[in-house]
């Protein structure tokens, strides 16, 4: 199946992470990649996703639709909200709309009672909250969330930022049962933050692989039951 990794930001470092994971989970794969920087520079900019946000993300799932793709794979958490608001429209479509961070929230609102969800822009901050209220609330969970922003890490050079990150998951480790990363981008830091702050760490790219895996198997068995069907 076809896979459109859709991002809002381009970097080197996020884009090996999460073609790493794919590679991993759904080897053989075909993965597009399309980008548009201006997307997060707005959200940033204006501190909420406006209507030019919105029609720009649209626009490129569209497109990437038309070239072919089967799997719309959102990167971006900050706009995570406009990938539900599209679901139904696609699957008329017959094509599936995966959130990174989806399956990183079920896990995680598991994993214990109070997580500190770590990021370096308030545009990503909220939203990955309103994840994880919402998936502990589906799943009939209680949680509370210890808010630790790195405002303006998200400026820092790589290495200054991954520091950033590290220090913060150790300082509020103490209150918190496990560490949630707001951004894909910070799977970087996720091994090292585990052996340091000695809690579960979660990031998504990994789980928004598996994710994918789980839809490509799925329809791989839907044909397979169509094929036998079929032959009788």
């Amino acid at each position: 199946m076809k896979i459109a990794a859709i991002y809002t930001g381009v970097s080197p470092s996020l884009m090996s992470i999460v073609n790493k994971e794919l590679s991993l989970q759904v080897p053989g794969h075909s993965v597009m990649t399309f980008g548009d920087p201006s997307l997060l520079s707005e959200i940033i900019d204006t501190g909420y996703i406006t209507v030019g946000v919105r029609r720009k993300l649209l626009g490129m799932y569209f497109h990437a639709v038309n070239c072919g793709a089967e799997i719309i794979y959102n990167i971006c958490s900050s706009v995570g909200e406009i990938a539900d608001e599209a679901q139904h429209i696609f699957s008329l479509m017959d094509v599936s709309i995966v959130r990174i961070d989806e399956l990183m929230a079920v896990n995680a609102v598991q994993a214990g009672k109070t997580l500190g969800v770590i990021a370096t822009l308030p545009s990503t901050l909220r939203p990955t909250k309103c994840l994880l209220k919402k998936t502990a609330q589906n799943h009939n969970l209680n949680i509370n969330i210890v808010d630790a922003l790195i405002d303006g890490g998200y400026q820092l050079p790589q290495q200054e930022m991954n520091k950033a990150i590290i220090d913060k998951a150790i300082q509020i480790a103490p209150s918190v049962d496990a560490v949630v990363l707001a951004q894909a981008s910070m799977a970087l830091c996720e091994e090292e933050l585990r052996d340091k702050c000695y809690k579960p760490v979660f990031s998504s790219p990994r789980f928004g692989a598996f994710d994918i895996k789980n839809i490509i198997d799925n329809a791989n068995n839907i044909n397979k039951e169509k094929a036998n069907d079929y032959k009788g």
